[in-house]
């Protein structure tokens, strides 16, 4: 990559625009104000065992920062005749599993399903989604597993969906007792063992007189530690399915249990368009379940693409099956903030620029070397007078999304050892070098600094197509940690090519008969969405993690192109079980983009209208075509 060094400028220039700078810019110095990318919470479901190339798999994993992954390797495939079990996919088990381990990775490990030859339906072709037909070789089996990997895996989920026919067909008496068993296994291996519920399809009734119901009046409550079910939908049903569940848990009073997610998805399949939304999805998602009580942790199915001929199983990853990462991969990554890892860039320098959403960039020659400050390069030390390059993957912020993201936060953990100032240069909209300085008072202590950007570019214009850097002043920079945040306390989206979404769900239809159908067009030099005569409307539905029924204060706010003197139609969920009030925004002819909002105090976001909207946007029945080229949703105090 060729370097500009045109752009670098003189020490004492550069100084003295820092300078100025800092008696111009208010910075907080602190704790972040908010956590950054939380792969603790937010495990990935993945499928090694099936991969011949498992060992990349793995490092991709690894190097992406995930802390919790939940494989399956089956009981037929590790044991396929009694007594026999097969050692080349055993040795391919332990070392996914030693990999993983090794590198701090926790492996959650489901215990199914019943091996074809202890089937207590050995003819048929779903004899493993049966009970065994001897409960002493499922208690061998558990024992034979949990033994091998005491001490590397702690986390032990009984079975997966059997509330579904499809994956249990025998009683729910008989998964009682298959939990039993198993539990007994497992705590005797190990006194830090859990038992993970095995996770509730909860497809049909998943609240009292359900299968979780069931089995919990039959003892299940004291054979597992940790309450597990499946989520797949839209927040609106995320919130419904979590309803369900506590019933039953309050019922057995079992409410001081951990609950996790161990599935929870979306498909695109196979449309490119639907990417975009899958990406939203992973931040609905995050958002959504951590807004619930007492969640302590959720899976994304899937990490990797399947090969499969199904359009929809097989587009559910985050990446794809030839490895390439998705965009919502990096929403995942990036889930709370994109945050470094210097240490594990050092350990994968080939993987990280694909794997991480941030990375400085190494650099051998010119005006981006640093050093390491310790021996594991965990800590980064800027030279005197040198600088340190940062990029953000372009599939999670690039020239502010159009528009979306320009406020944005750069939390910045460094060693305050010297008095004087360090400075910091990021990609605005008016120039790829924007700088602001921050202060240093030799407390000796590491600090993290809170620098907030409200004119975000972030099109790679720096050297080494970079989007920020920092510049150490006087004296050495020490680092040990950064973030990149967005800012995540408004709903968008824009009707840009491709669309970008945040937390809004607005249904496309290429029909011209349906009332949703605006098609994409352009306007003014932007693209938008058209609305055509009386009967169309733009349908909004706002995240159920963001904004729901009883939230009434909120506000809207419309990117319109204002030709013509008549009005703008929103109607909305209202209180008192209204589903289409109407308020009319008012345009002025100026024939150019404006911005224009309404606020309102009766809001009751409950998706009462057609496509479980929330509130739509229409012509005010007066024949005009209106241009919308983003929507902006805002929950007020």
């Amino acid at each position: 990559m060729s370097i500009n060094y045109d752009r670098l400028k003189p020490f004492c220039r550069l100084l003295s625009v820092f300078l100025v700078g800092f008696l111009l810019l208010f910075t907080h110095i602190g704790k972040a104000n908010a956590a950054a990318a939380d792969m603790n919470k937010f495990g990935i479901c993945d499928h090694p065992q099936n991969y011949s190339d498992w060992s990349a798999s793995c490092d991709e994993i690894i190097a992406s920062g995930v802390k919790w992954v939940r494989i399956s390797p089956e009981w037929g495939g590790i044991q396929p005749e009694s007594g026999d079990y097969n050692a080349a996919y055993l040795a391919k088990v332990d070392g996914i599993v030693d990999k993983l381990t090794s590198h701090g990775v926790n492996v959650v490990f489901i215990l199914c399903y019943t091996a074809p030859w202890a089937s207590s339906m050995p003819g048929s072709a779903d004899a493993s989604r049966y009970k065994p037909a001897n409960w002493t070789d499922w208690e061998n089996y558990v024992n034979f597993i949990t033994v091998r990997y005491s001490g590397k895996i702690f986390y032990w989920e009984v079975w997966n969906e059997a509330d579904l026919n499809g994956f249990w067909k025998s009683s729910a008496q008989d998964y009682t007792t298959l939990l039993q068993k198993a539990s007994t296994q497992i705590r005797a291996t190990n006194v830090n063992n859990k038992v993970v519920l095995g996770g509730l399809a909860m497809v049909n009734n998943y609240g009292i007189g359900g299968f979780f119901d069931t089995i919990m009046s039959q003892g299940a409550g004291s054979y597992f530690d940790i309450v597990n079910y499946h989520a797949y939908g839209d927040s609106t049903r995320f919130r419904d399915l979590y309803s369900g569940l506590q019933s039953v848990i309050t019922k057995y009073s079992i409410g001081s249990r951990k609950i996790w997610v161990t599935e929870t998805g979306y498909t695109s399949l196979g449309e490119a368009a639907k990417e975009a939304i899958k990406a939203d999805k992973v931040e609905q998602t995050y958002q959504t379940h951590f807004g619930l009580s007492n969640i302590e942790r959720i899976f994304w199915y899937v990490h990797r693409n399947p090969n499969l001929a199904d359009p929809s199983e097989g587009n559910f990853g985050l990446i794809k099956n030839d490895h390439t990462p998705l965009k919502s991969f990096y929403a995942y990554q990036a889930v709370g903030g994109a945050e470094t890892d210097f240490g594990l860039q050092g350990q994968y320098p080939a993987l990280t620029p694909t794997r991480r959403t941030l990375n400085y960039v190494p650099a051998t020659s010119g005006d981006g070397v640093v050093t390491n400050y310790d021996a594991g390069g965990t800590i980064k030390t800027v030279p005197t007078g040198s600088y340190m390059y940062f990029t953000v993957n372009d599939n999670w912020l690039y020239d502010s999304n159009s528009g979306m993201d320009e406020k944005v936060y750069v939390d910045v953990t460094f060693q305050n050892n010297f008095n004087g100032i360090w400075g910091f240069q990021y990609d605005a909209i008016s120039a790829a070098y924007k700088g602001v300085t921050q202060t240093r008072t030799n407390s000796g202590t590491w600090q993290t600094v809170t620098i907030p950007i409200t004119d975000a570019k972030f099109a790679n214009r720096q050297n080494y197509a970079a989007d920020f850097r920092f510049y150490a002043i006087g004296s050495p920079l020490n680092v040990s940690k950064v973030v990149v945040r967005k800012e995540m306390n408004r709903a968008n989206v824009v009707f840009s090519s491709p669309e970008q979404t945040r937390y809004l769900e607005v249904p496309p239809n290429t029909d011209p008969t349906w009332e949703n159908y605006t098609p994409i067009t352009t306007m003014g030099g932007k693209s938008c969405r058209q609305i055509g005569n009386n009967s169309k409307y733009i349908y909004v539905k706002v995240s159920d993690g963001y904004i729901r029924s009883g939230n009434p204060n909120v506000k809207i706010g419309l990117w319109v192109y204002d030709a013509g003197t008549d009005n703008i139609l929103i109607q909305y969920n209202a209180t008192g079980g209204v589903d289409h009030k109407s308020v009319t925004i008012p345009k002025g002819n100026t024939n150019a983009w404006v911005y224009k909002e309404v606020t309102l105090s009766d809001a009751d976001f409950r998706n009462a209208q057609s496509y479980s909207a929330d509130f739509r946007i229409g012509n005010a029945y007066d024949n005009s075509n209106e241009y919308i080229q983003q929507i902006q949703v805002q929950k007020l105090p």
